[in-house]
C-alpha cells in the first residue's frame, strides 16, 4: 500500500501519517516496534502518530512475542482529494475492463 501511495497516487513521504496498532502487552517495547516500521518505510520515527494500544486479556503465551510488530495503519494528510481520486478510479476500472 505504501508503494502504491507513493508511485501511483504521487503521495510524498511527508504526507504519510503512519500509526501502529498493537496489544498493550507490547507497550514496553514500543520503541523497537516504531524503529522497525520507520526503517522499513524509510520514515523518521517522529512522523509516526501515537501508538494505538489494544486492550484485551491475553490467554496464551506467544512464541513470537519479540518478533511481532503490530499492524501498520497508513493515513494521508489532507487526504480528501486522494479519497475522491480513489473513488473515481474504482468507478472507472470496470468500464475500462469491459472494453
Amino acid at each position: 500500500m505504501y508503494t502504491w501511495l507513493k508511485l501511483i497516487m504521487k503521495i510524498t513521504p511527508q504526507e504519510i501519517m503512519p500509526r501502529i496498532s498493537i496489544n498493550e502487552i507490547h507497550r514496553s517495547r514500543i520503541s523497537v516496534v516504531l524503529r522497525f516500521w520507520a526503517e522499513l518505510l524509510s520514515l523518521p520515527v517522529a512522523q509516526f502518530g501515537n501508538p494505538w494500544y489494544i486492550h484485551t486479556k491475553v490467554k496464551k503465551v506467544y512464541e513470537n512475542y519479540d518478533r511481532y510488530y503490530g499492524i501498520l495503519r497508513l493515513g494521508v494528510r489532507n487526504g480528501t482529494m486522494l479519497k475522491y481520486k480513489v473513488l473515481s478510479l474504482i468507478e472507472l476500472l470496470p468500464k475500462l475492463i469491459k472494453k
